[in-house]
Formats: C-alpha cells, structure tokens, sequence
C-alpha cells in the first residue's frame, strides 16, 4: 500500500509538468471553475485528515481517498493551464504559482501518508498530517482571492504598489510627528520646512491647488484602488507579526536641514502616488486587456517599471532616518523620479488619464523633484562647510 501512495504522489508531482506546454483549448475557462476545482481539493484533504485522525484507517479506503486527492490536483491543473491560454506573462505567472501554491501541499500531504503508512506509524499521535492538510487548506484559500483576467491582474500589481508607497508615506509622517514631539519636548520652535506633510499641503510644488496633501495620499489614496492590495497584504502582516518582534524605535534627533529634506521627499512621494493612481483609474476605465494586443503589452511594461518603483520608495524611505546621508537620499529620489516620469512618458491609456491630468502629473513630479535636489544641495554644502571647520 505503501508503494501505492508513492504512485500517487508522483502523479500529483507530475501535473505541474502540464504548464510546460502549451494551452491548446480554445474554451478558456473563467475563475468559478478555478474556485470550484480548488474546493474539490480541499475536501479531499479534509477526508484524509478526518478518517486518519481516530484510529488507523483501512488501507483501502486510504488509498481511495489518496487517489481522490490525485484526481482533483490533476483536474485544478488542467483548468488553470487551460486558463493560461487567454493569459499574458503576469497573469499566467499568477496561474502558475497559484497551482504550485496548491499542489505542493498536497504533495506534502501524499509523502507524509506514505511515510507514515511504511513505517507502520500511529495515526492518532500525528500531528504532522493534520499540519499538512492545513497547508492544503491555506493553498485553496488563495484561489478565491485570484485575478480574474488580465486586467484584474494588472490592477493588483498597481494597487501592491500604491500600498506599498502608501506605507513608506506613512512611515515619514510619524518620523516628521516623532521630531516634533522632540522639539516640543525640548522647547525647540519647529521651523516652518519641520511641519508635517499635511501643514505643506498648499506649499505642494504643483500647478494644481486640489491635489491632495501627503497625509490625504497616504490615508484617501483610493479605497477602491488599494482594497486589492490591503486585502491580499493583511493576512500576511498578521502572520508575520506572530513571529516578528517589535522592532519600533525613536530615531535620533534631525537637524533642520533633515527636516527640509524629509518633507521635501515626501512632496515626491505625494507626486508620484497621484500618478499611480491615476494610471490605476485609467486600467479600470479601459478597455479588456486580450492576449497579444498593444494594450496589454504596454500595461505589462508599465507594471514591470510599478515593480521598481516600489523598490525606490521603500529605499527612499529608508534615507530619511537620521543621520542621513544626502547621497543616498538623492539616489534613490532620482529612481523614483526616472521610474516615475518613464511610466507617465509611457502610460498605456494617455486618453484615459487625461492630456491635462498627465501633464500636469508630470509637472508635480518634476517641481518635487527639482525642489529635493535644491533642498540636498544645501544640506551637503552645510556638511562640507562643517567637516572644513
């Protein structure tokens, strides 16, 4: 029997071969069988854990149940190669790691069922099998929360990184809050450049008095656009903070120049969230992304450079704990900016966004930027001019 549930497990293994072919249907099938194909799997790993949680199961049933849960992962693969036959490399790639997302659990499961069959284990003491079919259940649990098409997949990629720079905002907000409080505790006046971002909201470097002010980005970015990525983004954070110890600090005191600096990078921020989200509008406005047309080719690029920007408004962030080094700061200012500006020079859906709009984005990012660069020239002249005394 043993050598049975080997069999199953190389089968189970080798339905992930499928996606290295190609789709050939042309009946692509829509996320409901997904979901439905996902939950079959999930009760086939609900019968294994049930029947061997009391006392040891009959071979033949476990090898029916065994061979079940074959079944149902061979199927759940067919139905996501399948879909990938409408999908562009983002949302293929989601398909696939969605599969493995599944299948490897229940691989796990299967190996653990044989090894346990092998050496004659009891399976009432086994706590391992129910911690398997709970990774199952984890798998499954991810298919419902999976795009939909093309366009729905875009659409979380530019709401992760909405979220993302959204986070990095608010993390400057509470290190400009935590230097006031510090001042205030001294007896320290802040200086005018040491308010917050949301005081500087009519000292925006922009064209357009209702843009919205780096507090108002960070909190009312667009409930609609960043519920994607809040919602797929939580139950990870709860998870990690269940291992992750409270690594909160009160950063040291900055000098006013730090203080110029930080709001100045949260002006850039500001300017390049209001480009995200009107790119994210613009998605949801458009037209369907299918499969070989320029539309889906440009929102590919565009979520290639989304995935960049990320990165340099996280390292921006990182820049502005004292002490700072102006150098840094700049560097990562000007990925951002050049991630940024490139996305506006290439938004996929300029008719969408607006002539208007787009240009007037492309302005608020460049006067921000302008404004930082300014704001670092002098603090680096003060730091030359103090290393020569």
């Amino acid at each position: 029997m043993a050598g049975s549930l080997e069999n199953v497990y190389h089968s189970i293994k080798a339905a992930l071969d499928i996606f290295k072919t190609t789709p050939q249907t042309v009946d692509v099938p829509g996320k409901q069988p997904l979901v439905q194909a996902a939950e079959r799997i999930k009760n086939d790993a609900a019968k294994i854990g049930l029947m061997c949680s009391g006392s040891s199961p009959a071979p033949e049933q476990l090898q029916s149940l065994a061979v079940s849960l074959q079944h149902s992962c061979v199927a759940f693969c067919s139905i996501c190669h399948a879909a990938t036959a409408a999908a562009g490399p983002s949302y293929k790639n989601e398909l696939v790691n969605l599969a493995q997302g599944v299948v490897i659990p229940c691989l796990s499961l299967a190996k653990e069922l044989a090894r346990k069959l092998k050496a004659a284990l009891t399976w009432a003491c086994g706590q391992a099998l129910k911690t398997h079919v709970g990774l199952v259940w984890d798998g499954v649990a991810a298919v419902s929360k999976a795009s939909a098409d093309n366009k729905a997949c875009m659409f979380k990629g530019v709401a992760a990184t909405l979220a993302v720079l959204k986070d990095t905002v608010r993390e400057m907000d509470e290190l400009q809050e935590q230097q006031q409080q510090q001042h205030h505790e001294a007896g320290s006046p802040i200086q005018p450049a040491e308010q917050t971002a949301s005081s500087n909201n009519d000292k925006q470097p922009t064209s357009s008095s209702s843009q919205p002010s780096c507090t108002s980005s960070s909190q009312d970015a667009g409930a609609t656009l960043s519920a994607a990525a809040v919602a797929e983004n939580s139950q990870q954070h709860q998870q990690q903070n269940q291992h992750d110890v409270d690594l909160d600090f009160e950063a040291g005191e900055m000098s006013s120049m730090e203080q110029q600096v930080l709001t100045s990078s949260l002006q850039l921020l500001t300017a390049s969230i209001n480009t995200i989200k009107a790119f994210g509008k613009a998605l949801l406005q458009g037209p369907t992304l299918s499969v070989g047309s320029d539309q889906l080719d440009s929102w590919e690029s565009c979520l290639f450079h989304a995935r960049h920007l990320r990165r340099a408004g996280e390292d921006l962030g990182a820049a502005m704990y004292p002490p700072q080094d102006f150098e840094e700061v700049g560097s990562a200012a000007l990925a951002l900016f050049e991630v940024t500006e490139l996305m506006t020079d290439e938004c996929p859906n300029a008719e969408a966004v607006g002539p208007e709009q787009l240009s007037s984005l492309a302005s608020q990012l460049k006067a921000a930027h302008e404004q930082l660069r300014e704001v670092l020239g002098q603090a680096q002249q003060e730091a030359n001019n103090a290393d020569s005394d």
